[in-house]
């Protein structure tokens, strides 16, 4: 199955904070397996975890910009 854009996004948001599925899942309090399936675009996140990695991706977006101003 392709890769969907909210897949992409999830994955590209891990890597450019250096997580492992692992330690993103953990973060937001999803699973592992839940990480992979989105990335790969096996199944869309739930309201919660959309909500969860939407929080995470403001969080990043902050300390970016922080660094660069």
């Amino acid at each position: 199955m392709e890769k969907t854009i909210i897949g992409q996004r999830i994955q590209e948001l891990r890597k450019a904070q250096g997580l492992t599925q692992t330690q993103l899942a953990q973060k937001i309090g999803i699973s592992m397996a839940a990480v992979r399936n989105y990335e790969n675009g096996l199944r869309e996140p739930n309201s919660k975890a959309m909500v969860a990695l939407r929080s995470e991706e403001r969080r990043v977006g902050k300390e970016c910009r922080s660094r660069w101003s």
